[in-house]
C-alpha cells in the first residue's frame, strides 16, 4: 500500500527518498549495494537447495559404493558434500538470526518471503530515485515557460 501525497503520484517513499538524496547523498547506497545479492538470492528457495543437496550427497555415496573395490578416492567429493551440507545448517542459523532481529516467529519466518520483500523494496527506492531525478530535470527544462 502506498502512502499518497496531495502531488499526483508521490508516494511517502518519494518523500524518504528525496530527503535521504537531499541531507546525505550516501544514505541510499545500500540499495546498490545489495541488489545484485538480493537478485540473484531470490531466486533460490532454501528447500531447493536442502533437496539438491541431499541428492548429491546420495549420488556420492553411491558412487562411492560402486567404486568401493576399484581404490579411487572420493575423499575431495565427499568433503564437498560436507561443506555444503554445513553451509546449509549455517543458513539454517542466520535464519534464525535473521528472524529474531526482525521480531518474526522463527518457526513460521520464511527467508526467501523477506528476501523477496527486500528486492522489491530496493526496486521501489531505485524507482523513486529515478522518477525524482526526472521531475528534477523536466522542472529545469520546462520550469520557466508554466512560471
Amino acid at each position: 500500500m502506498d502512502t499518497r501525497a496531495n502531488k499526483p503520484r508521490v508516494t511517502l517513499l518519494h518523500f524518504l527518498v528525496g530527503e535521504a538524496e537531499r541531507e546525505n547523498k550516501s544514505a541510499l547506497l545500500f540499495v546498490e549495494e545489495l541488489y545484485p545479492d538480493l537478485s540473484t538470492a531470490s531466486r533460490y528457495t532454501t528447500e531447493s537447495l536442502i533437496t539438491e543437496v541431499k541428492q548429491l550427497s546420495t549420488s556420492v555415496s553411491n558412487l562411492a559404493n560402486q567404486l568401493n573395490f576399484t581404490n579411487i578416492p572420493l575423499q575431495d567429493a565427499k568433503n564437498e558434500v560436507k561443506s555444503l551440507q554445513d553451509g546449509l545448517k549455517k543458513i539454517e542459523q542466520l535464519t534464525v538470526k535473521l528472524a529474531e532481529h526482525f521480531c518474526e516467529n522463527d518457526k513460521s519466518f520464511k527467508v526467501e518471503e523477506f528476501i523477496n520483500t527486500m528486492k522489491t523494496f530496493c526496486e521501489k527506492i531505485e524507482q523513486c530515485r529515478k522518477q525524482l531525478v526526472e521531475t528534477v530535470n523536466f522542472i529545469k527544462v520546462w520550469g520557466a515557460w508554466f512560471a
